[in-house]
C-alpha cells in the first residue's frame, strides 16, 4: 500500500519536471529577419528571417535555420558581466562580408560562435587595408 502514493508522487515530479523543461527550451529560441548574407561557421546564408534556437538538452549547441536552410553548431557561454536585457544576433562585418559571432537570448543567456578561418582571412585583409577590427553589427531579434 505504500508504494501506491510513493509512484504517485514520482510521476507527478517527472511531469512537474519535463513541464518545466520543455518551457525554458521554448524561451531560449528567437527571430530576426537578417538584411544581408551573412557566414555562420563554414556555411553562407541569404539574407532572410531566421530562427535561432538551442539544441534541446545541449546549452552550448545551438541551429540557425529559415524555410530552406539549417546549420547547427557549438557556440560558448559569453562572459560580458551582467546579461543583457536585448535580446539579438551580432555579426561581424569585414568591409561586404558579414560572420555571425553571437546570439544573446533576453536575460537569460549569451553565446558566442567561434571564429572561422574564414573570418580570420577577412580579418586580416582589413587589417592590412586600415588599423581597424571589425564593425559589430546587431540585428534586433523577437523572442519566441
Amino acid at each position: 500500500m505504500k508504494t501506491y502514493p510513493r509512484l504517485v508522487a514520482t510521476i507527478a515530479t517527472c511531469l512537474f519536471l519535463a513541464s518545466v523543461s520543455r518551457a525554458s527550451a521554448q524561451d531560449e529560441r528567437v527571430r530576426a529577419h537578417v538584411p544581408f548574407a551573412f557566414t555562420v561557421g563554414q556555411t553562407t546564408l541569404p539574407s532572410g528571417t531566421y530562427e535561432v534556437k538551442r539544441v534541446h538538452a545541449q546549452t552550448n549547441v545551438i541551429m540557425v535555420r529559415d524555410a530552406l536552410h539549417s546549420v547547427i553548431l557549438m557556440a560558448d557561454t559569453g562572459d560580458r558581466g551582467e546579461l543583457d536585457p536585448a535580446t539579438r544576433l551580432e555579426f561581424h562585418r569585414y568591409a561586404d562580408s558579414y560572420f555571425l559571432r553571437g546570439v544573446v537570448f533576453e536575460g537569460t543567456l549569451d553565446l558566442a560562435l567561434p571564429e572561422t578561418a574564414v573570418e580570420r582571412l577577412a580579418a586580416e585583409q582589413r587589417r592590412a587595408q586600415s588599423a581597424t577590427g571589425p564593425e559589430t553589427v546587431a540585428i534586433v531579434a523577437q523572442r519566441q
